[in-house]
């Protein structure tokens, strides 16, 4: 079967040939690193995530301490409490 190509070597090295090496290896070079960006975001992210989670809780933490002190210090205050529910 004869599609009507004929494929033959040239070797002469013209600019195209050369500008296209050259933007071969930038774009192989960009996706190298990009891939690598993201890779380190992802585990940035995860980080991030994580950390929310701990201040999340240290807060709620924190508040139920402040409002459990607030209501231990003050004598009135757990004396009204206490005439309330009973």
């Amino acid at each position: 079967m004869d599609l009507g190509l004929a494929w033959t070597w040239n070797s002469e090295l013209k600019t195209s040939d050369i500008v296209a090496a050259v933007a071969i290896v930038l774009a192989t070079t960009t996706a190298t690193f990009a891939y690598r960006q993201l890779r380190i975001a992802k585990v940035n992210i995860e980080n991030v995530r994580k950390q929310l989670a701990e201040t999340a809780r240290t807060n709620r933490a924190r508040f139920l301490f402040d409002i459990l002190k607030w209501y231990l210090d003050d004598k009135s205050l757990r004396d009204m409490f206490y005439r309330l529910d009973y």
